[in-house]
């Protein structure tokens, strides 16, 4: 079952950053004649950082280590 919801979770991740990737596109375009150029960048940047962190930390829950699958200690205290 853990694999299971990993792969949503990474399916997730990587559809996080392909809307905000596209929604900084967008943005660059609709923006194209009534903001500088510079402007225009730093948005569609700022979009972009958004979106791949917020992947990267699904991606980083979705791969993460897995508690139950782990042996116990040999020694308790």
């Amino acid at each position: 079952m853990m694999e299971f919801s990993s792969t949503i979770l990474a399916v997730v991740a990587v559809l996080i950053f392909l809307i905000g990737a596209a929604v900084a596109y967008i943005a660059f375009r609709v923006l194209r004649k009534s903001v500088r150029l510079a402007i225009r960048l730093v948005l569609a940047g700022v979009l972009l950082i958004g979106a791949l962190v917020g992947g990267g930390t699904l991606w980083y829950y979705a791969l993460g280590s897995d508690a139950a699958g782990k042996s116990p200690p040999a020694r308790r205290r």
